[in-house]
Formats: C-alpha cells, structure tokens, sequence
C-alpha cells in the first residue's frame, strides 16, 4: 500500500433496519477486514492525516480508482438490460 491512501466504504455503514441506525454495521465490517488479514495493514482509522494509509469511510470520496463488486465499468456505453439481469457478483458465482 505504500504511497497509497485506501478507503473501504460499505453501504451497510449508513444502513437502518427498522427505523433503527444500525449501530455495528461498521464494527462488523471492521472486524471481518482485521479477521481476513488486514490487521497489518491498519495506521489510523478515522479522520485523514498525512501518515494514514487506511480509513473506514461513509461517504464515497474521489479516486483514482474504485473497485466495487456490484458495479460495472462505463466504457461510454451504459449495460444492456440483459447484461443488468445477467449480473452476478463474486460472492454469489
């Protein structure tokens, strides 16, 4: 990650589920990154400082690059209907 900053957005941080908040929603996704060996990788979590590598995050900044497993690239071209019906992402193949 060196001379990298990396953000990790969900949209399950700003998730409610019956008029609730969903207070551990970050928590939980926290705890799945530390258990699938992004412990190493960790500086600071929270605001953005000069030295940080890593952030949890809640709204989407602007990148470089975005990698999403629910989204398609635009090339100029928007996906066909059947392409959208068709779609599957990694975790459900």
């Amino acid at each position: 990650m060196d001379g990298f900053t990396v953000y990790i957005l969900s949209c399950r941080f700003n998730r409610e589920v019956g008029g609730k908040k969903e207070d551990r929603s970050l928590e939980a996704v926290f705890d799945w990154f530390i258990n699938h060996g992004g412990k190493d990788l960790i500086d600071k979590i929270g605001e953005v400082k000069d030295h940080a590598q890593l952030f949890f995050v809640v709204k989407k900044p602007i990148a470089s690059l975005y990698i999403d497993d629910r989204g398609f690239q635009f090339k100029g071209e928007f996906p066909s209907l059947k392409d959208i019906e068709n779609f599957c992402p990694w975790n459900k193949r």
